[in-house]
């Protein structure tokens, strides 16, 4: 491991699942455990920046993470 401190940032990201997929998933948890109750998945990103990113770059790396279905 390297002795430069390393800055972490994580991103949430959108929906990881389809409606579809999410129902389908739910069906055979519940066929499994009957007591589950809903099924949810989302994208997380993380990103190593060996020195404090600055506004600008934050910006536009949480641009680019910005895709898909909003996770509600």
């Amino acid at each position: 491991m390297s002795a430069t401190p390393v800055n972490l940032m994580h991103f949430e990201g959108g929906s990881a699942l389809s409606t579809f997929r999410a129902q389908a998933l739910l069906a055979r948890l519940q066929a499994v455990c009957p007591r589950v109750s809903a099924v949810a998945a989302r994208f997380v990103h993380w990103a190593a920046f060996d020195v404090a990113p600055d506004r600008a770059s934050v910006d536009k790396l949480q641009a680019l993470l910005t895709y898909g279905d909003a996770f509600a």
